[in-house]
């Protein structure tokens, strides 16, 4: 009889080590975040931010920058702040704390309640229309700027500012292939990776690791096509490469792509349609969760109108339509995603109300 019960109790044992926690997808709930119940100023929600205190900061279209707290909801624009602009074109927390947003008329440092403002008449910057900002782990500041004047090639670039001098790379002085950059990160070897649009064919990523450059295109890498929209870094290192490409016709088809790059040599492409008939390969946002798992907000196909806007989760090789499966989840663009210290999961939904917090169950 003892034997017996050992044996049933080695089996439950064994049942219970070899599932698989990060395999399976939890439950979740949202909750939907509007300018009726909430203190946001507009439903044009297009950047979200977490700092280290699960503040959850919040860039609009042309209504400046929101802070909420979880109970409070403050909002910061031209008329009550230092802010320059109102439309906020890019959106980053450092490791400081510090908010840095890009404007259309320049870059503002929110340090703790400090502003701080840099652009034509004040700094090295030419461009003000910042459309991406980060600080690397020395706390520099890079920033993609660009300009609507005749100058674009000779103002516009990266920007990178050390806190006293600034300095400006193009294609002139360096290997960058377009001055317009989409998305900037530094990662945890301080190495400076860009995602560029794309000019007369040329564009993609770029690295830069102690000042030395390197360019990964369609010509050298497993890159579809030279837009790269998108760079998400994760806690191993790997980067998350994704573009909605909605200009690139493909046989009457609009595309995009999705790669997992381990910032070597290793590419993986894990493009949604290629596993999902249900889902297209235009990636609008995506991000890593604390647990590994990366969500991935995607767009439509007008040639396949049974497709529609969807957020999804991609575990283990396995694609999971969130969007299908949570109640009455709002089919909409999705602009950015963000994920907070407690791994909730905030999405900005500028078609949906403004702003959505999902939470596990």
């Amino acid at each position: 009889m003892k034997n017996k019960y050992l044996i049933i109790l080695l089996s439950v044992l064994l049942i219970a080590c070899c599932k698989d926690p990060i395999n399976q997808i939890p439950t979740f709930e949202y909750q939907i975040f509007n300018t009726s119940n909430s203190g946001l100023p507009s439903s044009f929600v297009t950047h979200v931010a977490s700092d280290s205190s699960n503040n959850i900061w919040i860039g609009t279209f042309s209504s400046g920058l929101v802070k909420y707290d979880g109970a409070s909801w403050v909002c910061y624009n031209t008329s009550n702040s230092q802010l320059p602009n109102d439309s906020i074109n890019s959106l980053y927390v450092d490791r400081k704390n510090r908010v840095l947003v890009g404007t259309n008329r320049g870059l503002t440092i929110l340090d703790h309640g400090k502003w701080t403002t840099y652009n034509k008449a004040n700094s090295g910057l030419q461009a003000e229309i910042v459309l991406s900002v980060c600080a690397d782990n020395n706390d520099n500041i890079w920033l993609g700027a660009v300009t609507s004047s005749a100058d674009f090639e000779t103002l516009a670039g990266l920007y990178f500012f050390d806190g006293n001098k600034w300095s400006l790379y193009n294609r002139k002085n360096s290997i960058l292939p377009y001055e317009t950059i989409n998305s900037i990160v530094c990662d945890k070897n301080n190495v400076i990776w860009l995602g560029t649009a794309q000019n007369l064919g040329k564009g993609g990523l770029v690295r830069i690791s102690n000042e030395q450059w390197s360019l990964y295109s369609s010509d050298n890498s497993p890159m579809k096509y030279n837009v790269l929209d998108r760079i998400v870094l994760g806690g191993n290192g790997q980067l998350l490469l994704s573009s909605d490409v909605p200009f690139e016709w493909k046989s009457g088809v609009l595309d995009g792509y999705l790669y997992l790059f381990n910032g070597i040599d290793t590419w993986l492409d894990i493009s949604p349609a290629i596993n999902n008939a249900n889902l297209t390969n235009r990636v609008t946002a995506t991000v890593f969760d604390k647990n590994g798992n990366i969500w991935v907000a995607t767009s439509v196909d007008p040639n396949r109108p049974n497709v529609d806007y969807s957020l999804s989760i991609f575990s283990n090789g396995k694609w999971t339509v969130l969007s299908s499966t949570l109640p009455n989840f709002p089919r909409t663009y999705i602009a950015d995603i963000t994920v907070d210290s407690s791994n909730n999961i905030w999405v900005a939904a500028p078609d949906a109300g403004g702003l959505i917090k999902i939470i596990e169950k």
